[in-house]
């Protein structure tokens, strides 16, 4: 769904009778790419395009089975992870073709401000924050996570990017704890 920054009615982004989900957006805000609950669907969905001015869809080229796609800011690639973890494919907007930039078990997507790296959250006994430049496909280790406790699911998949392209991650700690701020608006 989809409404105005002033307000009104939510409009449907997509009519279709899938599970949509993670949804990435264009540089230009015209364009999103879905990705599926591919567990819940009958045939492996792949990503759709979706254009907001016209509301219809149509499905990228290239291979099916990725989901959990992030666009870049600079509007030239869209990463996406394999339905099985393994591996992070890139489609390249100009050229409309896939490659596979890293094999390791990974989690969360996010691209720097500058679309200079991604970042990669890897999953497994060595947990990690991966960062990935884009022109040379360096990968970097940026922080291990492999000995920081995490006693639950809720947001250890998710990271994010700060302005100066610093890693974000979640960490939960649990419910045993529990803290105050106290904060002055300015």
């Amino acid at each position: 769904m989809v409404v105005s920054a002033s307000g009104g009615v939510p409009e449907a982004v997509l009519h279709e009778k899938r599970n949509q989900e993670k949804g990435s957006w264009s540089p230009d805000g015209k364009s999103l790419v879905l990705s599926y609950t591919y567990w819940l669907e009958a045939e492996p969905p792949g990503l759709t395009l979706v254009s907001l001015a016209t509301h219809t869809g149509q499905r990228l080229p290239g291979p099916t089975g990725v989901w959990e796609a992030a666009w870049s800011p600079d509007g030239r690639y869209i990463a996406a992870r394999t339905f099985d973890s393994h591996s992070v494919r890139l489609f390249d907007v100009r050229t409309q073709t896939w490659s596979e930039l890293l094999k390791s078990d990974v989690g969360y997507l996010q691209w720097s401000l500058s679309s200079r790296y991604l970042y990669i959250k890897r999953l497994g006994a060595e947990t990690a924050i991966l960062r990935v430049e884009m022109k040379s496909r360096k990968v970097e280790e940026i922080v291990s996570l492999k000995n920081l406790k995490n006693t639950g699911y809720t947001g250890d998949l998710w990271i994010g990017v700060a302005p100066d392209e610093s890693p974000l991650f979640l960490l939960d700690t649990g419910t045993q704890e529990i803290y105050a701020l106290n904060w002055k608006a300015p």
